[in-house]
């Protein structure tokens, strides 16, 4: 059964291998000091004023494919890098940036609606690839794919979840004997992770459906080995965070809420964001992270330059919660990703952009010892964001959207950490020149690899 299984669905996806010569990240090393630099999805450069401010730490980006509503997550695997952008997952070579292969996938069940996340597992040293599959009106399921080795090349699919209703944005969290899946809902499912890794695993039941939460609920990413809890994250209101932990295993496994009081936060509004003048962009959520007893995590807040960053530092041991902002003068900051390097130092890559310019990248963060790294510009925009004329994502197709309707640039961003040398890898979204890589829009997705000093 389960060889027949994987010969069917690796015949049902498509892998393509490219050249290095072409199609390849275009990969930019930025020292502490150097001026950063972009490029254009071709190998050429591309001529647009950059930031001139010496960036908080040194690093590598590449640029990778992207849409108008990309919601990238970005995975690393001892050679690889992988980015998923909604039903495709690109893997590139960690040190040259050349795209390595596409991984695009089929329906195990149903049809496709993508809201994609990956994961790499460094205990199980595979791939977990997720993403949303619609049975029927109103009814939709999670698809959980695994690939067989590191080099995601051949795949196995399940499809564990069947909910009667509809899904959004269902996230992974990958322990060392279980896969944890959180929603925007209330629900939490515990899937058995060898009878993923096997494919074709039975369907199981929601552990709960009553997690206290205002929005989605997150999943956390690993720092180091995965622990055999799974942890999410939520504001339940506006003034308590909670936090969830899913203990045991996955037939039995127990889900407990934490709520920890914080001072009240003023959200920003997820349409809030201006560009050229003109306001409607949209500011997403973001994956957290956990690494020896700390779970880190983002929102966007209100401040006197308009939207700003704070990351929480939960200590999950304790039941406490520490906080930092991070903000520049005059420039909107959201969108914001945070990850932990394995000496325990904080990274964020967040959106960037004043009112009257183009959104592009800041990098900033906060030392192992507590030293506040506030955010340097590493990317300029180049184009305002919009929504195509048309274009199909889900279950649906969109006209442009009438004037006041959020401009779509992605539900979440995300980090994480290199199994190999524990340094911490990015993704998030700006504003881009339009070119091969999104056909539909501007939106621009860039991964940086914060490098050790």
């Amino acid at each position: 059964m389960i060889a027949g299984t994987t010969r069917r669905y690796t015949a049902a996806m498509s892998i393509t291998r490219e050249r290095a010569t072409v199609n390849m990240a275009v990969t930019v090393m930025i020292l502490a000091a150097a001026i950063s630099t972009t490029c254009s999805s071709k190998l050429s450069e591309s001529m647009h004023a950059e930031p001139t401010e010496a960036p908080v730490a040194p690093f590598k980006a590449f640029d990778t494919p992207c849409l108008s509503a990309a919601d990238p997550d970005v995975a690393v695997g001892p050679d690889l890098f992988g980015v998923a952008i909604q039903s495709s997952a690109y893997f590139y070579n960690k040190t040259t940036g050349a795209l390595d292969h596409t991984f695009t996938w089929a329906a195990f069940k149903g049809r496709l609606v993508s809201d994609t996340h990956i994961v790499y597992d460094k205990d199980s040293q595979k791939w977990f690839v997720t993403t949303i599959v619609n049975l029927a009106e109103n009814a939709n399921g999670v698809q959980v794919m695994v690939s067989t080795d590191a080099s995601a090349t051949d795949w196995r699919y399940s499809v564990p979840i069947e909910a009667s209703h509809a899904i959004d944005n269902p996230q992974p969290t990958v322990t060392s004997d279980k896969v944890v899946i959180t929603e925007s809902d209330k629900c939490v499912w515990a899937i058995d992770k060898a009878a993923l890794i096997a494919g074709d695993a039975a369907t199981v039941q929601p552990l709960t459906c009553d997690v206290a939460r205002n929005n989605q609920v997150i999943a956390v990413k690993y720092g180091g080995d995965p622990p055999e809890a799974a942890y999410a994250i939520v504001m339940s209101d506006s003034s308590h965070i909670n936090w969830i932990s899913t203990e045991g295993r996955s037939a039995k496994a127990t889900v407990t809420q934490h709520l920890i009081d914080v001072p009240p936060i003023d959200e920003f509004p997820g349409d809030g964001i201006i560009q050229r003048g003109e306001p409607g962009l949209q500011s997403c959520s973001n994956k957290a992270m956990w690494q020896t007893g700390h779970l880190v995590w983002t929102r966007t807040i209100r401040c006197s330059s308009g939207a700003c960053i704070r990351i929480f530092d939960v200590n999950t041991a304790a039941n406490t919660v520490r906080s930092d902002d991070f903000a520049i003068e005059g420039t909107q900051l959201f969108n914001g990703a945070a990850g932990l390097d394995s000496a325990g130092n904080t990274w964020l890559l967040c959106s960037a952009g004043k009112p009257a310019g183009f959104v592009g990248l800041a990098l900033g963060g906060r030392s192992a010892s507590g030293e506040v790294l506030q955010p340097t510009k590493i990317v300029e925009g180049h184009s305002i964001v919009n929504d195509p004329p048309r274009f199909f994502l889900g279950l649906f197709p969109r006209k442009r959207p009438p004037k006041g309707y959020p401009i779509r640039f992605g539900d979440y961003v995300a980090a994480a950490q290199d199994p190999v040398d524990g340094t911490c890898w990015l993704i998030g979204l700006y504003a881009a020149s339009k070119g091969e890589l999104n056909p539909q829009n501007t939106a621009g997705c860039k991964v940086v690899h914060v490098l050790k000093k």
